[in-house]
């Protein structure tokens, strides 16, 4: 059972139906979400 507070969408289980992005894509949408929330948000990032 999917809960709409955690704003899944409704056809997750049906792969060929779903939208592909990078991870990255919904990371960045993430932290640009909060810090218009939040001005103290800081991000640290670290690739090796």
């Amino acid at each position: 059972m999917i809960q709409e507070q955690q704003k899944l969408v409704q056809n997750i289980f049906d792969t060929k139906a779903l939208e592909k992005k990078s991870t990255r894509d919904g990371f960045g949408k993430g932290v640009v979400e909060v810090g218009e929330k939040d001005e103290r948000i800081a991000v640290l990032y670290g690739w090796r």
